[in-house]
């Protein structure tokens, strides 16, 4: 059970952080080089237009690796521990004032 919450919690990270690399990567193009090439703010699909003229497909997904490897494991183990903890804490035990019933 914590072995197929750790899987498909860390496949959910990965494939996520596939759709939001490339955000990312241009949010971070937009910190970095800020007004310094233009003069003036580019946005973010300006910043993404010039990343693709000037680098190609390629700059958005570069450093894409280590970011899967942290999404996996942090993710895996986030997910995979939580309900062990929780129940080993007591969470899981009714521990409310009022009798129900």
């Amino acid at each position: 059970d914590v072995g197929a919450r750790f899987l498909c919690s860390s496949g959910a990270a990965c494939i996520a952080e596939m759709f939001t690399f490339p955000i990312d990567t241009t949010r971070v193009r937009m910190q970095v080089v800020g007004t310094q090439k233009t003069g003036t703010k580019l946005g973010m699909f300006g910043t993404a237009k010039e990343v693709f003229k000037s680098q190609g497909i390629k700059a958005f997904y570069s450093g894409m690796p280590p970011a899967m490897i942290r999404q996996f494991v942090q993710c895996g183990v986030n997910l995979a521990a939580y309900l062990p903890i929780r129940n080993a804490l007591g969470a899981d035990k009714d521990h409310s004032f009022v009798k129900k019933g």
